[in-house]
């Protein structure tokens, strides 16, 4: 017991270091994980959707450029148990031009996106639930306040998540 207790004592320093760099790898490995990486991804998505009062065409082109990104050549959009949409395959250029048309008709358009759980059913390919809170106030309107759950499908290709399906209910178009 004394032997371990002045060995310990004599090399606190490096066992110290070891120690720190351990804790540090373990955390960078957890923070890239791809769990987590689709997690900041999805979240990142509703920040750029947002919209707070009148916007300029950059400040709308940067945030329309970072979905952009993210959009698969092809993107489904479906919205469960509706009459009024069906799923529908979109280039992502006219997913970018609806998100336009609808961003276009709020004032304000602030989704929270919380409670994301993230599973990776097959290699390459993820799987991202949450809960959107959204915020929305249409020009010389009330605010309006809804929430709902939102599903996002996404696929890695050539080491980047794309996004290739949204599960997005009526109550939140």
């Amino acid at each position: 017991m004394a032997l371990s207790k002045a060995l310990l004592l004599k090399h606190k320093y490096p066992i110290l270091g070891v120690t720190l760099v351990l804790v540090l790898l373990s955390y960078l490995c957890w923070y890239f994980s791809d769990k987590q990486v689709v997690k900041r991804l999805v979240i990142g998505l509703s920040w750029d959707v947002s919209k707070e009062g009148p916007e300029g065409p950059v400040e709308t082109a940067l945030k329309m450029r970072n979905i952009k990104l993210v959009l698969a050549d092809i993107i489904t959009l479906q919205v469960p148990e509706s009459a009024k949409y069906t799923a529908e395959s979109l280039g992502s250029d006219m997913g970018i031009l609806y998100l336009r048309h609808y961003r276009d008709r709020f004032d304000l358009l602030q989704p929270t996106l919380e409670k994301v759980r993230v599973t990776l059913p097959i290699q390459g390919e993820a799987i991202a639930q949450g809960k959107v809170y959204l915020q929305r106030q249409e020009r010389q309107a009330e605010l309006h306040e809804v929430s709902a759950s939102v599903e996002f499908h996404l696929k890695k290709e050539e080491g980047q998540w794309l996004l290739h399906k949204a599960v997005i209910p009526e109550i939140l178009l």
